[in-house]
Parts: C-alpha cells; structure tokens; sequence
C-alpha cells in the first residue's frame, strides 16, 4: 500500500480569527522529513515538521540512541502520513510515553511559547500546530498536554482518487477510515470526535475544542488509580508519578533491549 502523505494548503478558521496552513491527507511521496530530536534536559522527544514515510523508522533510531528515561513526545507539526503516525502513535502507547502538542496563546501562553521556540530552532518553516496527522501521534500518550490540535477526514491523492469510479472510491475511502478508527479506539478516543474529524472535509479543518479533557486515558487513570488509590485520599503525593516514570522506564528497557 502505499504511504498517505500530504498535500499543503491554506483555509481560514473564521471561529479562530487566524490563517493556519494545514496538510491534506493524501496518497503521495515527499522527500522531506520530520526532525525528530531528544532534547537531553528535559528528557523528551520533539517532532517537529511533516509527517513522511519513514519517519517511524527515524523516531525509532533516535529512541534506540537515547541513554536513560524519556518523560514525553512533543509533536509540533502540520500532518503528514497517516501510516508512519499511526505507527508512531502504537509506540508512543507501547511504552507508556506522554504527549504534548502547542496550546493555544488564551489557555497556556508560557507553554507554547516554550514549544514552539523549541520547535522553530528545529525547524523555523513548520507552523506551531498539531494537525491532520499529527493529532493521531498526539492520541498515542497515556497522558496528554495540549489544545492547538486540529482535525480533519482523510483524503487521498487527487489523481489517484480521481481515477477510480465511485464504487472503487467507496471501498478505499472505507478502508482508510477503518484504519484510523480502530486505531482512534485503541487509543481510547471517543467516538465523538472520530464523527467529528470525519463530518469535516479534508479541504478545511477544525479545532478539538475538548482536547484537554483527554489529559489522561481512562486505562491508564484506573491503572494509576489501582496502584496508589484515588487522588484525595492517597498517602504519597508523588505515587502516580513515580508508577509512571517505573512503568516507562521498563518498557524502555526490553525496547532498547529487543533488536
């Protein structure tokens, strides 16, 4: 099959007041790649950039190269590949990794400012968001910071689409929804937004009004929850932290242990 890419175009948030670029998820092949980087203080990895096939194999280099804990994902990016973020995003759960995409200047203004510094050093070209493809990488996390994320349906490569008639175009169009829905119920997103992503046309985009209350997944909040028992009443401030940075560490362990 091959890898869904990205098409760049331009749309008008009007509810937003602003011009954001965005990526079309398309069928398609780029030479261009994501920087992917460990930034060795804060112990995190940062994406930054379009989505490219590829990119999984890249992010999975640089996590066998790092020495130590990895506390997050940072993911500043405009889209890309559905199949290299999907792929990404089951690593990012496998190893209980937390995300974070830019928010907004009204919800955490110290916050984005420090991601998308960190970002433009990177990659000065790329717009500070988390759109299309980079919201499946985001859902990834056990735990999750953000609420710059826009979304968007799929849509595949205008001439590779164009050419199919209507029945071919159904079969395919259902089965890349396929894929990103089960992968959107593996991750425990609602239902509401995978509805929401697909009402809206791949040509604009919307904003995930409730992302931040995806902080954390409900797997892993009871998993917390059953080992240092419910916030109000536990003895050690520090337990779920501590659960967390042990659980990651191990799985980083037998991963960098595995090839």
């Amino acid at each position: 099959m091959r890898s869904i890419c990205t098409t760049l175009f331009r749309v008008k948030l009007t509810d937003l007041n602003i011009v954001s670029i965005f990526l079309l998820l398309c069928f398609a092949t780029r030479v261009c790649a994501a920087t992917i980087a460990l930034n060795p203080s804060s112990l995190q990895i940062i994406i930054v950039g379009e989505i490219v096939l590829g990119d999984y194999d890249r992010f999975v280099e640089v996590l066998k190269r790092s020495h130590g804990p990895i506390s997050a994902v940072n993911i500043v990016s405009p889209g890309g590949s559905v199949q290299d973020a999907v792929k990404i995003g089951r690593l990012i759960r496998s190893l209980s990794f937390g995300t974070n995409a830019p928010s907004t200047s009204n919800f955490a203004p110290q916050a984005r400012q420090m991601m998308c510094s960190e970002a433009a050093r990177l990659d000065a070209a790329s717009p500070c968001i988390c759109a299309s493809a980079c919201f499946l990488i985001w859902a990834g996390g056990v735990m999750r910071s953000g609420n710059d994320i826009h979304i968007h349906r799929i849509a595949f490569d205008k001439s590779f689409y164009g050419s199919l008639n209507p029945s071919q175009a159904h079969n395919k169009y259902q089965e890349g929804l396929d894929e990103v829905h089960t992968y959107l119920q593996e991750m425990d997103i609602p239902e509401s937004i995978y509805e929401k992503m697909i009402s809206m046309p791949s040509y604009t985009a919307v904003l995930l009004e409730n992302a931040p209350t995806l902080w954390i997944t409900p797997s892993f909040g009871e998993w917390l929850t059953a080992r240092c028992g419910p916030p109000n009443t536990r003895p050690d401030s520090q337990c779920e932290l501590n659960e967390w940075r042990k659980i990651s560490e191990e799985s980083m362990r037998k991963f960098r242990s595995s090839e």
